[in-house]
């Protein structure tokens, strides 16, 4: 329960859950942050599928999140906050590709839902948002913040497809973007599609539902897509909201189901338009001229992916350089025709998208829903395009490798060089500090687990083979140790003397056993059955590394430890038998 917040009530911020590799200790294994990136090495997607349940937020000012992926909400309540959600990008949840994102919830007299732009399909099912009139009207906003201004990374390329499945509103005023949004793009393309749902006591059966007018830039009158606007509102019906704008509704009998198609791509100049021409399957020709979705409307150029080792967004954060391409509301069926779109980078990791997996031939769970598919025409070749294509290393902010989705258009060579890029990027590793002490590389041992501290490495920096390889770095004050992990014993001033501390330990055969003296001690060690420790050394040391049973002429399971210039220094450690 969260209730009475003048911020947030129920808040996840920036959250992107990852199937993440990790050791036992909870960290991540090997200190290896490639089990963090949003896909695997084919591709695949790397997200964990995650559930919030039974959440009941009450007089807030937000409920949810900024940007959040593979996160549920299940018998979610919010009532009477002034945003019984706020939620600006998402994506499809991985490997499941109908899960609802919100199901079997209660959005009760809010002022806002405010719901994400995001990447593919968004939906609500089994979910009622409503208001009996004795609070204001409850604005149900897609898109929201997509390409505004210094929020510009939010949403994708504002196009997302929201299908509300057997829910309900009632007093909601539909809206496609956010109101006010400044610059051009067409961040209020959002399509609605309605599945035994009711709006106001009126049920749809199947139904889609855009906005008219649909501006790409207000400011300048400029619309997006207007002629295909233009054929459906003469050819379907209006749903008239609470709100002045008009709502465009095809129902399931005019034949017209509209889906998204992307072109993810960079071009030289944002002014570009493309031709779009098509063909339904009634025979009718729509032909309109499509702007460039500009992203977060910086330059063209400095919208291209970094280089390995400084990628931007594999992990799912706001990605501002990246997203550009072009938005398209295309009629399921038909024969697309596209002419003008042209790629100034080939090196851009550019792709196709038509519609999403949810809508795909052979996925459990929307049998009734299934796309026909476009024909796409391109450079004088068409191809057939499903919604079932896939979507590897496609990401919200886009791809991260060229040659990917509906229609593979780059070379081999090229999808496999950007492939090995991003898959050897990000690969981080929490660095120990330079001075190369134990307690730096502790940083180390506390993720790979095999990691202890040498002082030959630190002495010797030539003899490479003695560091530790992390992520394809080497670090020259630390060594992998065959045995068993290492036990840690440090030096410790007591008034005018030392003492170890712990003053005993158990160890296996092959345990490292490491002393760690602060600033450089003069502690000249040996063993009290005979033998000094490490004389190489002298007297002076901050660190030292020692087996203490693989040195003995005898089978002892006990040995102690002094220093002969501080009587009190002495370190029982006792052998164990781990066999």
């Amino acid at each position: 329960v969260m209730h009475s917040n003048t911020g947030f009530g129920f808040y996840l911020n920036e959250n992107w859950p990852k199937k993440l590799a990790v050791a036992a200790n909870g960290l991540l294994r090997h200190g290896d942050f490639s089990s963090c990136r949003w896909f695997l090495p084919d591709g695949t997607d790397n997200g964990h599928v995650s559930t919030v349940q039974d959440g009941f937020d009450w007089l807030n000012n937000f409920v949810g999140a900024y940007d959040m992926g593979d996160i549920a909400f299940q018998r979610q309540m919010s009532y009477q906050n002034i945003h019984g959600m706020y939620w600006k990008t998402t994506k499809n949840f991985a490997q499941e590709p109908t899960r609802a994102h919100i199901e079997d919830s209660l959005f009760l007299e809010n002022l806002h839902f405010l719901g994400p732009g995001g990447h593919g399909t968004f939906v609500l099912r089994n979910t009622t948002v409503a208001n009996d009139g004795g609070f204001l009207k409850t604005v149900f906003e897609a898109n929201h913040h997509c390409n505004e201004g210094s929020l510009g990374a939010s949403g994708s390329l504002c196009m997302p497809q929201y299908v509300v499945e057997g829910s309900s509103f009632a007093g909601a005023d539909f809206q496609f973007g956010t109101p006010g949004a400044d610059g051009p793009s067409n961040r209020k393309s959002a399509i609605f599609i309605l599945s035994n749902t009711s709006v106001d006591a009126v049920h749809y059966e199947q139904a889609s539902l855009l906005l008219d007018p649909d501006y790409y830039d207000k400011s300048s009158g400029k619309k997006h897509q207007p002629n295909l606007k233009a054929y459906l509102a003469a050819t379907c019906s209006y749903l008239f909201t609470p709100s002045d704008e008009r709502h465009i509704l095809c129902n399931r009998s005019s034949g017209l189901h509209l889906r998204r198609l992307y072109l993810w791509s960079d071009i030289a100049s944002e002014s570009s338009q493309l031709i779009l021409r098509q063909l339904l399957p009634n025979g009718h020709v729509i032909d309109d001229l499509v702007d460039f979705n500009p992203g977060n409307g910086a330059p063209a150029g400095s919208r291209t992916w970094p280089s390995a080792g400084a990628r931007l967004c594999s992990t799912g954060q706001d990605c501002q350089t990246a997203k550009s391409g072009w938005s398209i509301q295309v009629v399921d069926g038909a024969t697309v025709t596209v002419s003008g779109w042209q790629r100034s980078n080939p090196i851009f990791p550019y792709a196709i998208e038509f519609s999403d997996l949810y809508f795909g031939a052979g996925v459990a769970g929307n049998e009734q829903m299934v796309d026909r598919g476009i024909t796409l025409c391109l450079e004088r070749e068409c191809r057939s395009i499903y919604a079932n294509h896939s979507r590897a290393f496609i990401s919200s902010w886009g791809p991260v490798v060229a040659n990917v989705g509906a229609w593979p258009l780059g070379n081999s060579p090229q999808f496999e060089s950007q492939r090995l890029d991003y898959v050897s990027s990000d690969g981080r590793s929490l660095q120990p500090s330079t001075d190369c002490t134990a307690q730096s590389c502790q940083v180390l041992a506390d993720q790979s687990m095999k990691v202890s501290y040498s002082m030959v490495c630190a002495s010797t920096p030539s003899s490479a083979r003695c560091g530790v390889l992390a992520n394809g770095e080497l670090w020259t004050c630390c060594t992998y140790d065959a045995g068993e992990g290492n036990v840690a014993v440090d030096v410790v001033k007591r008034g005018l003397d030392y003492v170890f501390s712990p003053s005993s330990v158990r160890v296996g055969p092959l345990t490292v056993l490491q002393l760690n003296a602060p600033g450089k001690s003069d502690h000249p060690l040996a063993f009290v059955d005979g033998g000094d420790i490490r004389p190489d050394l002298g007297l002076r040391w901050t660190a030292i590394q020692i087996l203490p049973f693989t040195d003995t002429e005898s089978a002892v399971s006990q040995r102690i430890i002094y220093c002969k210039l501080h009587i009190s220094m002495q370190l029982t450690v006792i052998l164990e038998d781990r066999s």
